[in-house]
């Protein structure tokens, strides 16, 4: 069996796949390619670079674009408030997107989110939250001023 495979591709998609011997032997000169992103990419530059108040709305745009781009529609088809899912997102188009989110923005979506009717605009707040951890994080993605107290029931 010979198969076409575009390793850069794959390495960075699957940028633990490196660390392996068996696919470091077969490509040695991808394995180390500066052209690989890594996890601080652009796209989370920009999110991090962004106001607070424009954050919720840089990262719809953001995973619209990457869902288009999975699954082969036009972003401007897809609205923050309607789950991919019903756009026609299957499994392996779901852990493609989750792939993207993980290396451009160093955070994991769960897989079942996309599959199981999340919207965009909710998914982005999941994002937000994971990526400003220690901040409070709204529904809109502002970023909130006061600490939180810590509650034991």
């Amino acid at each position: 069996l010979v198969a076409h495979i575009d390793w850069k591709r794959r390495l960075q998609l699957n940028p633990g796949w490196k660390a392996g011997p068996l696919i470091s032997s077969i490509t040695p000169d991808f394995a180390s390619a500066p052209d690989v992103e890594s996890p601080t990419s652009d796209s989370l530059q920009a999110l991090l670079s962004a106001p607070d108040i424009k954050r919720q709305e840089a990262l719809e745009t953001y995973l619209c674009n990457q869902a288009g781009k999975v699954m082969g529609i036009s972003s401007r088809k897809i609205s923050v408030q309607q789950s991919l899912a019903s756009l026609g997102l299957d499994s392996l188009m779901a852990v493609e997107l989750r792939n993207r989110i993980r290396i451009d923005l160093n955070v994991t979506v769960p897989t079942k989110a996309f599959l199981e009717g999340v919207a965009i605009e909710q998914i982005a707040t999941m994002v937000l939250m994971q990526l400003f951890a220690g901040e409070a994080v709204s529904t809109n993605g502002h970023v909130a001023s006061e600490e939180l107290e810590e509650i034991t029931l």
